[in-house]
């Protein structure tokens, strides 16, 4: 499948706390792959160096998951 739309979205300084409270972020960059379903199926926190990985997670994040 074609990757569409990505959406990315950046915390700035002011509500870095808001986001650690709500969604547990720990460190930055932190990246979450969610699925149409809402199921979070990768995360990543921190610089992990170049890698393909985010690209994978999206792609098998667009394969529907069998019941």
């Amino acid at each position: 499948p074609e990757l569409g739309a990505i959406r990315f979205v950046h915390v700035a300084p002011e509500t870095q706390d808001v986001s650690g409270k709500l969604y547990n972020v720990s460190g930055i960059p932190t990246q979450y792959v969610v699925d149409a379903d809402g199921v979070i199926r990768w995360s990543s926190v921190g610089f992990g160096g170049e890698t393909d990985e985010l690209e994978k997670a999206v792609r098998a994040a667009l394969v529907p998951r069998t019941p």
